[in-house]
């Protein structure tokens, strides 16, 4: 025997609405019904209230996002002075090691020198000493050039703190109002 088809009815809606056979398209007697939908009628105050709120939690939201961004600056900022300060150390080993090697020349060329040591390599010396004295030199303007940069870098994450500090506080003021 053919399955029974439920029936197609249109509901409330106006839609299709299937019925099951043996049930009943009439809603439970003991059912509480659907309260009305009461129209919300708003104040003038209560929108301008409420379009206030959502001005200011807009500045909220953009002083956060400018907080953000003085943090990740600044961490940036910390990050290229770690960076500075070990070039920084490696600038100054190097210049302590061409110290050394300079010294070290120099006493090959006085004890060359006083040992009778043929001109050519007295004078092979000396321009090594030459050559050890100008890298030197060269690493002496870089290590004051890092200093002048670190220092300015220091100075920079010093302000960029201030204003940090200020931006962080003006959002706090905004979050309370």
């Amino acid at each position: 025997a053919p399955t029974p088809e439920p029936e197609v009815a249109v509901d409330a809606a106006g839609g299709p609405s299937a019925s099951i056979p043996g049930m009943s398209m009439v809603p439970d007697a003991g059912a509480a019904p659907a309260p009305p939908a009461k129209p919300r009628l708003e104040t003038t105050a209560l929108v301008e209230a409420r379009r206030n709120l959502e001005r200011k939690q807009a500045h909220v939201e953009v002083a956060d996002k400018a907080v953000v961004e003085y943090v990740k600056r600044r961490e940036s900022l910390q990050e290229q002075i770690g960076f500075e300060t070990v070039l920084l150390e490696t600038t100054q080993q190097a210049i302590e090691n061409l110290e050394k090697a300079r010294e070290h020349w120099r006493d090959q060329v006085v004890r060359r020198t006083e040992a009778g040591a043929p001109r050519a390599k007295i004078e092979a010396l000396q321009e090594d000493l030459k050559t050890i004295e100008a890298a030197l030199e060269k690493r002496l303007s870089k290590i004051t050039e890092r200093q002048e940069y670190l220092a300015s870098l220091q100075e920079r994450l010093e302000v960029q703190q201030l204003e940090e500090g200020l931006v962080t506080a003006q959002v706090e003021e905004r979050r309370e109002e």
